[in-house]
């Protein structure tokens, strides 16, 4: 009889803790938010805690990958926030935010071959991504990239997107340096 009482308040007390575990258990969204508000708070430890968590808890998702990512770039932990954001396209490779986010950071960080890589990836998943050809031809012409080639990539950026103001500057640029000043 005692045995038996023992086995079941140790079965009521397993079951009250899973019910416990399941009602504080938070969705994805609900934790990015929290991380979120953490970091703006500027109580980076509990905001980086909480994204880990996220990633325990959901590690098949890019969002949180991603999300993770973009606060280390904010924090300029660099190395974690491309280890993050690779691992967000291991699981999403056509994840467009990740390689746009990626890019930019590329540039930052004067890796401008590997802005440019993801820039063709942008183009590629959505040939209509004004702002890709913008990045691309930036990363190109520091890089040393043809006049032409440069041009190329600032008109295609205006046509899809007249109030794209860094192929208009860029292009600007361009043609200054070539004297071309009635283009």
């Amino acid at each position: 009889m005692k045995n038996r009482m023992l086995r079941a308040g140790i079965a009521i007390l397993f079951f009250a803790l899973c019910f416990q575990t399941i009602s504080f258990a938070q969705t994805e969204e609900e934790l990015l938010k929290k991380g979120l508000d953490y970091i703006n708070e500027g109580q980076t430890d509990l905001g980086f805690q909480t994204y880990d968590e996220a990633v325990r808890l959901y590690p098949q998702s890019a969002l949180v990958y991603y999300r993770r990512g973009l606060a280390y770039d904010f924090m300029e932990n660099f190395d974690k926030a491309l280890s993050d954001y690779a691992k967000a396209l291991e699981i999403n490779p056509d994840y467009a935010d990740v390689y746009r986010t990626r890019a930019l950071l590329y540039r930052v960080t004067n890796r401008l071959q590997e802005a440019v890589e993801d820039y063709n990836k942008l183009i590629q998943l959505n040939p209509r991504d004004a702002n890709a050809y913008a990045g691309r031809a930036s990363s190109s012409a520091v890089m040393g990239a043809t006049f032409d080639k440069v041009l190329e990539d600032c008109n295609i950026a205006i046509e899809i997107d007249m109030n794209c103001g860094e192929a208009y500057y860029l292009r600007a640029v361009i043609y200054a340096e070539m004297k071309d000043y009635d283009s």
